[in-house]
């Protein structure tokens, strides 16, 4: 990853903490600005929260779950665990041997 950041010439702000007080600044439902405590803000069109506990969407007051959601709350019927489940075709057809070499 490091190599990736310094080949794209990304600027990365480490050590930087989103103020979850009111740090984020909204516009028409949507997050305009976040603000660190250290006081440094970043405006966007977009926002991906990559936080480990959910920091940007309970600053930004969204609703979200905590844990496994009911299938009916969005309408999944194949989401989690599938087991002895074939229909979806996300399988090898046929067993696979790993150390059978084959020429092409």
């Amino acid at each position: 990853m490091e190599d990736f950041i310094k080949e794209s010439n990304i600027k990365v702000y480490r050590n930087e903490w989103l103020n979850r007080k009111d740090g984020v600044e909204m516009k028409d439902g949507k997050i305009t600005s976040i603000t660190t405590l250290s006081g440094k803000q970043f405006s966007g069109k977009m926002f991906i929260d990559a936080t480990y506990e959910g920091d940007l969407m309970a600053a930004a007051k969204v609703s979200y779950h905590i844990g496994r959601e009911a299938n009916s709350v969005y309408g999944e019927t194949w989401n989690g665990v599938q087991t002895e489940v074939f229909q979806h075709g996300h399988h090898f057809k046929t067993n696979i041997d790993p150390y059978k070499v084959t020429e092409r």
